[in-house]
This record gives C-alpha cells, sequence and structure tokens, in this order.
C-alpha cells in the first residue's frame, strides 16, 4: 500500500481546520506553564525540572491516571562524561475497556537544555508541547476510555541521549511482550514554512501503514508521511538522522512499532527563541487535535 502524500487540505496549508475535540484553555495553559522562565529551561537536574515533573504528576492525579510506583515517578541513572546522573520519568496509565493486558505507550519528553548564561532555553516547541498534548489526550480518554490499556510517559534526559526512553525499555513496568505500539510525540508546534505537521513510523514498520495513510486524510493541518530517514537541518549544517532522533528510538531497538509525530527542523530549535510567544496557535491546536486523532486510528486498528 502506498502512503499519502498529503493530507486533505494540502492545498490551503496555512489555515489548520480544526474540528473542536480539544479544550483549548487547559491545553494553552499546560503549554504556557512548561515553558515558562520560572522552569528554567528545564535541564535533568534541576530545580525547573523538577517543577515541570511535579505539574505533570498533579495533571496525571486529576486526570484520574492510576500508577505503577508511588507519587508516578520512574527513577534511573545513567553515566555522562565522569559522573552519574539521576533522571525521573513520571508515568501514568489507563485501563482498556477491551484489551487491558495490550497497552500503546505514549512517550514526549519534558526536559530541556536549561538556561546559557541570562538565555534561558524555554523549549516551547521542544517539548512543552509535546508534554502538553500527552495530559491533552489523557483528559480525553477520561471521557472517552481506550480499548488498549495506555501508558502515558513523560520521559526525563532526552536531550542528553534519549535516557528516559532507555530506562522505560530496559525496565518496564509492564510485559515489554504486552506493549503493542509506542506513539512519540516531539515538537508539534511550528508550523515552518511549509505549514506541515509529519507522520514518522511506516518504513520501519509497514504494517502500520493503514493507520497513517488514514490519520493523514483526517487530519486537522497538513500532515504528510516522512522522518523516516535522514535529512539536513534547517541551516544545512547537520545531518538529522529522524530515526535516531527523539524517543520513539529505545522502542524500534525493542522491536516495538512506533509512531513518531513532529514539525520540520526550524531556527528556533535550541535556541533562546523557542518560546511560547512564537508558537502557532491554530497549528498547535490542529496538531494536537491530529494526534488525538492518530491515537484513536491506533487503538481501534486491527493489524
Amino acid at each position: 500500500m502506498l502512503l499519502v502524500a498529503t493530507s486533505a487540505n494540502a492545498l490551503n496549508c496555512k489555515k489548520p481546520v480544526l474540528k473542536n475535540i480539544i479544550a483549548v484553555e487547559p491545553l494553552w495553559a499546560d503549554l504556557t506553564y512548561l515553558a515558562a522562565d520560572e522552569l528554567k529551561g528545564r535541564k535533568t537536574g534541576s530545580e525547573g525540572n523538577e517543577m515541570a515533573r511535579q505539574y505533570i504528576i498533579k495533571a496525571f492525579e486529576q486526570t484520574g491516571l492510576q500508577a505503577f510506583e508511588p507519587n508516578y515517578r520512574h527513577p534511573f541513572r545513567f553515566e555522562r562524561r565522569i559522573s552519574d546522573i539521576v533522571g525521573t520519568n513520571a508515568i501514568g496509565w489507563q485501563l482498556g475497556s477491551e484489551f487491558p493486558d495490550q497497552y500503546i505507550v505514549i512517550t514526549a519528553h519534558f526536559d530541556h537544555v536549561g538556561k546559557r548564561g541570562r538565555t534561558i532555553f524555554n523549549g516551547a516547541d521542544d517539548n512543552a508541547s509535546g508534554v502538553a498534548a500527552l495530559l491533552a489526550v489523557a483528559r480525553k480518554f477520561k471521557i472517552q476510555p481506550p480499548k488498549h490499556s495506555i501508558i502515558f510517559v513523560a520521559t526525563d534526559a532526552e536531550e542528553l541521549g534519549l535516557h528516559g526512553a532507555k530506562a522505560f525499555v530496559q525496565a518496564p513496568p509492564v510485559s515489554i511482550d504486552s506493549i503493542k505500539y509506542n506513539m512519540n510525540l516531539d515538537m508539534l508546534s511550528q508550523s515552518g514554512r511549509r505549514h506541515r505537521l509529519y507522520l514518522a513510523g511506516g518504513r520501519e514498520s509497514p504494517q502500520l501503514i493503514p493507520v497513517i495513510n488514514q490519520s493523514i486524510e483526517q487530519a486537522s493541518v497538513c500532515m504528510q508521511a516522512g522522518h523516516d530517514g535522514s535529512t539536513s537541518s534547517y541551516d544545512r549544517k547537520r545531518r538529522i538522522n529522524w530515526r535516531k532522533s527523539s524517543d520513539h528510538f529505545p522502542f524500534l531497538k525493542k522491536g516495538i512499532p512506533y509512531l513518531f509525530l513532529g514539525v520540520a527542523d526550524h531556527r528556533y530549535y535550541h535556541t533562546g527563541k523557542d518560546t511560547i510567544k512564537r508558537v502557532n496557535k491554530p497549528f498547535y491546536i490542529g496538531a494536537v487535535e491530529t494526534v488525538w486523532t492518530t491515537l484513536n486510528i491506533l487503538d481501534n486498528f486491527k493489524g
């Protein structure tokens, strides 16, 4: 089966076709807090990183997600240079109505690169946008329970080498064989010149091509199958291996099929200009609607 090139509204990519299926006010409140100066870039091990985690955990509690460990916290250690670093994932889950022993894991990293001198790297797009989307989806499932059990993982230390995702797959709270799919969200709010969202996973997991096709057809923004290989960065100074670029890669290495939603590399990436003021709000709302649509398609997929 061939991949669909772009979504149905591709001729008018600058105008998302919003369906009013996501509660915008809490979504925007989550994004605003996670990208605030107060959190000082959410660097792993920092006070701002802990503040972000506490906020996410409180949202998990309010949404009614169950916890595998006390307080939803899953700490891990990893080596970096000459010292050990401790990171902590936040993990909650919701029981499926039809397939309670089969799991879809949705991931989004909440850490960023911190502060350099007086410049705060807020990481609004990277990746406050993905975490706020994860929380929005959790709220929707409280109203409309999923068929499969869903594990929500806000990963730490992604920026330092995907360590939160590595820790999860190395010691998952459920049997690794019971995890059917991973959906990873990383950078959803910068529409760029082409006003496109990308959906990856079809090259490594061709069985998911029907899901990708249907998702593209129903997307609230222009979406394209892509980010499965390597491309040049925005400034053409480096190559991006999208397959290894984010938290879906440790799942892939374990043989778990994945879908990865994200925008293209852009000029604000890992700069002090990645702030909420530069978020394309209509595009972002449409992208989060598309995350919800895609996850529902995956939840109902009989592949």
